[in-house]
């Protein structure tokens, strides 16, 4: 996911097994829902499961690998011998700005499932 752009389509036989034979079998509810599906796949901090919507998140986790890593993409591309490893100040605040973005998306979704789902969730 991390490495490889545009593959949320070829992971969809795994949402689909995830849906239909995973969760079912760990929490004993047939069918899942679309709003259980989110709920769980919440991390276990924010009251879900932690199963990741692999179609969902593709895109976002390669552009945060990209960013992250950027620095040595373009040593690599310019197959420069005598270039510096990027520096670790740029590299952590990369991985500080693409935590926080993926926390905010987590968030969102949380107050989304509270303030709209709030019948099925209980």
């Amino acid at each position: 996911m991390r490495t490889t752009p545009d593959i949320a389509h070829l992971l969809s036989p795994i949402e689909k097994s995830n849906r239909q034979q995973l969760l079912p079998s760990l929490t004993g509810i047939n069918p899942i829902s679309y709003v259980l599906r989110e709920a769980f796949s919440l991390t276990p901090k924010n009251g879900g499961l932690g199963i990741v919507i692999p179609i969902e998140i593709t895109d976002l986790e390669y552009k945060f690998s990209t960013v992250i890593n950027s620095g040595l993409i373009e040593a690599i591309v310019k197959n420069n011998d005598t270039c510096s490893h990027p520096e670790a100040n740029a590299i952590n605040k990369a991985k500080r700005d693409c935590k926080a973005a993926k926390t905010n998306v987590e968030e969102d979704k949380k107050f989304y499932l509270l303030n709209n789902c709030s019948k099925e969730l209980g």
